[in-house]
């Protein structure tokens, strides 16, 4: 899982590369500790504070970080990234 929200959420979850990531993030006030995910580097970013680019943003490096601390053999068996696609 690399991103959470329901339907009357105040945001988007999202995971971090580390801890110390997702507490600066805390601190400057760019998001919130992340409801039910409190370890692991998890972040609320709401909806109404985050603008749509970062969010975008947000949601594709939290993607990347747990997509590559899957194993080879997880890894292997996803879609390949458009920039690992041969034209």
């Amino acid at each position: 899982m690399f991103a959470a929200y329901t339907e009357d959420g105040r945001g988007l979850s999202v995971k971090c590369q580390d801890g110390p990531t997702a507490q600066i993030l805390i601190q400057q006030g760019r998001a919130e500790s992340a409801p039910y995910l409190k370890r692991g580097g998890w972040v609320l970013f709401p909806w109404e504070q985050t603008a749509p680019d970062e969010l975008r943003a947000r949601l594709t490096d939290s993607y990347m970080t747990v997509r590559q601390g899957l194993s080879a053999e997880k890894r292997n068996a996803l879609p390949p990234l458009p920039t690992e696609t041969q034209h």
